[in-house]
């Protein structure tokens, strides 16, 4: 038994605590940041969605504009000081080959070419396709396998015309994890946890170590905010490297947000185009420009995604929690910030759906319930902060029998089925389309409506390119 005091007494000692950037940038899979690949297709998706939720809420036609510019090693070495210094001890390196293992890969690679030989003749037998055009497309393939391990590295730059950021709020709203402006409303936005933007210059610190270089302003400043700054994981809170103010002279308004990654394109090049598209789908109002600058001027290219309609849906509603399957820890949430004295009052002025008369009602049916007036207790509308824990769960047991009426989803902003077939004409030119937008209804307390649009036919060569 003293023994186990002993260990009880080291583990104690050894406990500690993770800081939320710490905890992202060792789970960064969480958040979609897997491999280099895929770490940049999730990159580009962030920061393209939180610029139009920028434009979205203030009211103006997003223009958004990507550039993507490939980085090779050696410039990357060149542009960071950081040159490969002149080997003295080759056989550290793992690009350096010993005889022995030279030539076993050699020979490897001789049967791997008889092989394919051997196959290619069998396969030009039966389709009529010549061996050369086969062994010349089975070349392609492994040297675009032996590019895509390649450490190759990208400047990504997204700008937009957005609402903008304060000055003074810029470190902490990219450099402080968990730090947002979604979390204390109840409104429709396309991220929930203000994660992303944040999640990019983690991976760029964990890859490259450069900071994140952003530009802003808001309606009514004379300057442009330009801050430079990296992420202090172990106390998630930003590390400002640089902060100047720029001139304005074109009163522009919005953000732009530049940083360093390491990625893959060709990997993730068709999958990262059919997102823009897909996006420019459901935004016609949106204009969306995406330039990819290469090493080889030859493999640069320029897409642009033009505006179709200025008909923008209206803007989403800070709304109310709906009242049909809150859990008990939101609810006790709510409770704890309210300043209602009486249940019937919470009840009606914090949930949709819970007009004054229904909450009357819910609270008599409660009251029945408990048994509170049977055994002469009083009246249950009483101040939900003095609501015992056992009142509680029996309230939030209660809620989940009731049947509420689904929202009326006045505080959404739906693409709405005219933006969605105009979308897919412009960016598919389908045969045919049909599109649908449901009704409203909740999920955990939350309102969504489902839309959904189906073509037929058409082209799509932004994909195919």
């Amino acid at each position: 038994r003293s023994g186990w005091r002993v260990e009880m007494v080291r583990a104690s000692k050894v406990s500690q605590q993770k800081s939320p950037a710490e905890f992202f940038a060792e789970n960064k899979t969480i958040a979609g940041f897997d491999t280099p690949a895929k770490s940049l297709y999730t990159s580009v998706r962030e920061l393209v969605e939180n610029s139009l939720d920028a434009a979205e809420r203030v009211g103006v036609l997003p223009d958004v504009s990507v550039t993507l510019e490939e980085i090779s090693l050696e410039r990357f070495q060149k542009l960071y000081g950081v040159e490969a210094s002149e080997r003295v001890d080759k056989g550290l390196y793992k690009d350096v080959e010993t005889e022995k293992e030279r030539n076993a890969r050699e020979k490897k690679q001789k049967q791997a070419r008889d092989r394919a030989e051997k196959d290619a003749k069998k396969k030009a037998a039966k389709t009529g396709e010549s061996v050369e055009d086969i062994l010349r497309r089975q070349e392609a393939g492994r040297k675009a396998a032996a590019t895509k391990s390649r450490r190759v590295f990208y400047r990504l730059t997204c700008k937009d015309n957005g609402s903008g950021m304060p000055c003074d709020d810029i470190p902490n709203m990219l450099g402080r994890v968990l730090s947002s402006t979604k979390y204390n409303s109840v409104m429709q936005t396309r991220g929930k946890f203000g994660l992303g933007a944040k999640m990019v210059l983690i991976w760029s610190q964990m890859r490259v170590a450069q900071p994140m270089e952003v530009r802003s302003s808001i309606a009514g400043q004379n300057f442009i905010s330009f801050h430079r700054f990296n992420i202090d994981l172990h106390k998630n809170a930003p590390v400002v490297r640089e902060h100047k103010k720029l001139q304005n002279p074109d009163n522009w308004t919005g953000t732009e947000i530049s940083v360093t990654i390491e990625g893959n394109f060709g990997s993730y090049k068709q999958k990262l185009l059919k997102y823009l598209k897909l996006i420019a789908i459901i935004t016609p109002y949106a204009s969306f420009d995406f330039r990819y600058v290469a090493e080889d001027e030859k493999n640069s290219f320029f897409h642009s995604y033009t505006r179709r309609t200025d008909r923008m849906p209206d803007p989403p509603r800070e709304a109310k929690h709906h009242p049909s399957d809150v859990d008990l820890e939101l609810l006790k949430k709510k409770i704890a910030g309210s300043s209602h004295k009486k249940l019937s009052k919470f009840l009606s002025g914090e949930f949709s759906n819970i007009t004054a008369s229904l909450a009357g009602r819910l609270v008599t049916e409660l009251g029945g319930a408990d048994g509170a007036r049977a055994k002469g207790k009083g009246n249950i509308d009483i101040s939900p902060k003095q609501m015992t824990d056992t009142q509680l769960l029996r309230l939030h047991q209660f809620m989940q029998q009731v049947r509420f009426a689904d929202p009326d989803g006045k505080d959404l902003s739906p693409a709405g089925e005219y933006n969605l077939r105009l979308g897919v004409m412009k960016e598919l030119n389908p045969d045919m389309v049909a599109t649908h937008e449901g009704s409203a209804v909740a999920l955990e307390g939350h309102a969504f409506i489902v839309e959904a649009a189906v073509s037929i036919g058409g082209e799509d060569p932004a994909i195919e390119q």
